[in-house]
């Protein structure tokens, strides 16, 4: 089985937030990370290769080497890097074209397609959600969104996806696009051998040449047909109320004499 998954690279929104006034710009000097809904798309598929010996998973990152490296020390057999000046400024849909155009080549190159495709359903940065139905729509493959856990039996992948307030469960065969939003159980962490491996590796890369299919009319600032026109932070609520606790039971009991105060009960 051939798992693809493909990770973004975010600024961490933890050190620091982008200017209001110039759109994605953030400050110099913040850690670069991989998009929270990422790392669910490589668990979901660390899982698959745990209940599935043969199981190889490429990590495919546009213009994300850290990434690559850290989601490279949790789990995966390669990791390609897509790279190329001409690519920048390109819009999520653009992007979606990029990753879908590179994991044609990787499937060429490695005689045979890939059985899934995995990526967070948005980023953490930008949160269009448009990537991935993008690289699916290019790719002519079907897309199953808002995943929690994808699983192999009977021949074909079995999701279980959120849906209102209840779970829904999918089958699908080989070749979708799985599109995850969280994990029900904890993330699992690099080894301190994997850590290593990831920081020492050379990184095959991907560049503008090697992707002769790619519409390129589509891809760059000047093929973007999506443009932030202005991002801004909602105003607070004045009456909001902050609930801090040191355990779930005090932060019950505050918030129900908060409630019994605003004579809500």
């Amino acid at each position: 089985m051939e798992l693809l998954v493909c990770l973004k690279q975010v600024p961490d929104m933890a050190e620091g937030m982008p200017d209001p006034e110039l759109g994605l710009v953030f400050p110099d000097n913040v850690t670069q990370e991989i998009s929270a809904l990422d790392r669910y798309a490589l668990e979901a598929a660390a899982r698959l290769q745990d209940s599935c010996p043969d199981c190889s998973i490429t990590l495919l990152s546009l213009d994300g080497e850290t990434a690559l490296r850290d989601g490279y020390a949790v789990v995966g057999e390669q990791a390609v890097l897509v790279w190329d000046p001409a690519f920048e400024g390109s819009d999520p849909v653009g992007k979606g074209l990029i990753l879908a155009e590179a994991a044609r080549v990787l499937e060429e190159r490695q005689g045979r397609p890939f059985d899934l495709i995995l990526c967070g359903q948005q980023s953490a940065d930008l949160g269009s959600g448009l990537t991935g139905p993008s690289l699916a729509e290019a790719l002519g493959r079907p897309a199953v969104g808002s995943v929690l856990t994808a699983e192999y039996k009977d021949g074909c992948f079995h999701f279980q996806r959120e849906i209102g307030r209840g779970i829904q469960i999918v089958e699908a065969d080989g070749g979708c696009v799985a599109l995850v939003t969280r994990s029900d159980r904890p993330l699992r962490y690099p080894t301190i051998l994997r850590k290593m491996t990831a920081v020492e590796m050379e990184l095959p890369e991907l560049h503008g040449e090697d992707l002769s299919a790619l519409d390129r009319s589509r891809t760059g600032q000047e093929g973007a047909c999506m443009r932030i026109v202005r991002r801004f932070a909602p105003p607070a609520k004045e009456d909001a109320v902050r609930i801090q606790a040191t355990s779930g039971e005090e932060a019950a009991q505050e918030l129900l004499r908060g409630l019994e105060w605003a004579k809500v009960l």
